[in-house]
């Protein structure tokens, strides 16, 4: 009897256990991305934005010697698609003493007042060789519309010697209805 008194006491707490177990285990619309074995590449594809096709740009422009800017490979955002840059992060290196004053993603949208993303620099100090290093990382979110022309470009304080920049941009394209 005292067995099934203490069974009943325990009945609510053990459902309320289930039913939170039973919630936490349920789809929640999420994709859950599993790591592919032995390094074989996969099919990439947005669950929750099927019609997000995914872009990528690299680039590694110089800083050639007599020149302060360095300038990224251009792209044209395709006909009949919007661009949405995601995430942008570059890295430049320029002789010992030299800094970065800004890098940016240019677009020749509107001549008169082009649209400029301007990233933040961070200077984590020199590699082996003694070069100044330049770094950023952002998550950004700019839209860009079928035709524009989007330049990656920095610009360093001095035009002697020369200095790498490497440059991902990452996002998604979508159609234009």
């Amino acid at each position: 009897m005292r067995a099934q008194k203490t069974c009943l006491r325990l009945a609510p707490a053990l459902l309320i256990i289930f039913a939170v177990l039973a919630l936490a285990t349920l789809e929640t619309g999420r994709t859950t991305v599993i790591a592919a074995p032995n390094n074989q590449p996969q099919l990439v594809r947005d669950f929750d934005r099927p019609a997000a096709q995914p872009f990528l740009q690299r680039s590694a422009p110089t800083f050639v010697q007599g020149f302060a800017f360095a300038m990224g490979d251009s792209f044209t955002v395709p006909d009949g698609k919007r661009l949405v840059i995601e995430f942008v992060s570059l890295q430049l290196q320029v002789p010992a003493g030299q800094n970065v004053l800004f890098a940016r993603l240019d677009t020749d949208t509107n001549p008169t007042a082009p649209i400029d993303l301007v990233l933040t620099l961070s200077h984590p100090g020199t590699d082996a060789q003694g070069n100044e290093i330049f770094v950023a990382t952002h998550r950004v979110f700019a839209i860009f519309e079928p035709g524009t022309v989007v330049r990656p470009t920095a610009f360093r304080n001095s035009g002697t010697g020369t200095g790498t920049m490497f440059v991902s941009i990452g996002g998604y394209l979508v159609d234009v209805i």
